[in-house]
């Protein structure tokens, strides 16, 4: 908003790609474990300070317990150690430090479930190194801070759903994410979920799928940003078309468009325009 307002002063068209609470959305016919270990993969990506990382999940209620360990199991096998490996990511700075640790202290606080995978003989959070432990987050509530706050930190909250519209309808009361995934077939489900959503992008079964080829635009929607870049969408978008107009026409197009309307001129009128008609039609 900043950025975009500085712009307006001097009227500089913006082109923001921004971030916000990715939702992932598992589809109830969806490899359940086989889901769970890919998200708990991205979620960490960077220690899930990647804009396209997954914020949270919606997942069939009977497949909720199979999930949840699986991330847990995932995370363990990933993660033996996290103090003084310099494999695992630290938070950027101490703010966004203090924050992440504050997103899940206020939760725990107000009731939900809070898991972390600590390696044994750790103590985390780690203030000197900036680190906090993969954190699974379950009963979150929307007077939790995380409920609204992009945690842009390697915590994943986990809801249950029963019917798919839950998840849809909860998605959409929320700002416009960057992206939307969808764990399953492309099928109905899929299509109901994109056709009764906007976000930025959707991306199917992977990680920040759409950003690997720059045959398809990456940007986001509402308060995850506008206009979009990659491949060709990039030079559009960063480049302002000049149109360059001149005319070889015996006559002046502005007396068509002026008095007398005499029965000549309106002759004249027609005769251009069907003109321009079949020239848009046939030339583009």
């Amino acid at each position: 908003r900043s950025v975009a307002a500085d712009a307006a002063a001097n009227l500089t068209p913006v082109t923001l790609e921004l971030g916000g609470k990715n939702p992932v959305v598992v589809d109830p016919e969806a490899d359940i474990a086989e889901v769970a270990a890919n998200v708990a993969g991205s979620r960490m990506v960077n220690g899930g300070q990647v804009c396209v990382c997954p914020d949270y999940v919606f997942v069939p209620r009977s497949g909720v317990d199979e999930f949840c360990e699986t991330v847990l199991s995932t995370w363990e096998s990933k993660f033996g150690a996290i103090s003084g490996n310099p494999e695992y990511t630290a938070t950027i700075n101490e703010s966004n430090y203090s924050r992440i640790v504050g997103l899940i202290d206020d939760a725990r606080a107000k009731g939900a479930t809070v898991r972390q995978v600590v390696p044994e003989g750790e103590e985390l959070p780690n203030a000197a190194e900036r680190k906090v432990a993969p954190t699974l987050i379950t009963g979150v509530t929307d007077e939790m801070e995380i409920a609204g706050d992009e945690v842009f930190g390697p915590v994943l909250s986990v809801f249950a759903y029963d019917d798919i519209a839950e998840a849809v309808d909860y998605i959409g009361a929320r700002p416009d994410p960057l992206v939307l995934y969808w764990y399953g077939e492309r099928g109905p489900r899929f299509d109901y979920v994109v056709g009764h959503t906007r976000s930025g992008n959707v991306y199917g079964n992977n990680f920040g799928i759409g950003m690997v080829s720059s045959a398809v635009p990456f940007g986001g929607s509402g308060q995850s940003g506008m206009g979009s870049y990659h491949g060709k969408w990039g030079f559009d978008t960063f480049s302002r078309d000049r149109a360059v107009a001149v005319s070889h026409f015996d006559y002046n197009v502005g007396d068509l468009m002026t008095p007398p309307f005499d029965a000549a001129s309106k002759r004249q009128a027609s005769m251009f325009l069907k003109a321009m008609t079949l020239r848009t039609k046939y030339l583009g």
